[in-house]
């Protein structure tokens, strides 16, 4: 499943996002965001991209000015202009968007990641993203938890774990 498109919207009445992530295959998931789960994925995300770094480097202020470099370089990658085709997509799903109650990431080969997103009811999915698609879906979320007023500020983790240390958040 090759992923094609990511929205992130803010839904006022569910006090909630909604992630719309639509494939090649035509396909479209819908999942529920909440704030909690938002305040502790914008630091996960943040502290993969940190501990990338730090492999390549041990010098802190190196680390950090390697971060925000390929950080930069991925996002002017993005196309963020685009606007979300959902016209001719079919849901994944039937019914509400997958309410996600955890979500587990990892680095896979250099510059992708896995994601790992869990409703209650045990229904998994797995997201394979580059670093690119990574960036633009950090920044997404970050821009949409700002619009909503959550105040979860941009804070990264204090300090980075390996790069082979699995990030569970639930």
């Amino acid at each position: 499943m090759q992923l094609k498109q990511i929205n992130i919207a803010y839904q006022p009445v569910q006090d909630r996002l909604l992630l719309r992530i639509s494939t090649s295959e035509q396909l479209e998931f819908r999942l529920w965001l909440t704030r909690r789960l938002v305040a502790q994925l914008l630091p996960a995300i943040a502290q993969l991209f940190a501990s990338r770094s730090a492999e390549l480097s041990q010098n802190p202020q190196a680390q950090a000015a390697l971060q925000e470099f390929q950080s930069e370089a991925a996002l002017q990658q993005a196309k963020f202009s685009n606007t979300y085709d959902a016209d001719e997509l079919k849901p994944a799903t039937t019914g509400e968007p997958l309410l996600i109650h955890s979500i587990n990431m990892r680095p896979l080969e250099a510059g992708h990641y896995l994601l790992l997103l869990q409703d209650a009811e045990n229904t998994k999915l797995q997201l394979r993203m580059d670093e690119v698609l990574l960036q633009g879906c950090l920044k997404l979320l970050r821009q949409t938890q700002l619009a909503a007023g959550w105040g979860l500020g941009d804070a990264p983790p204090a300090s980075p774990q390996s790069a082979a240390t699995p990030v569970q958040l639930n």
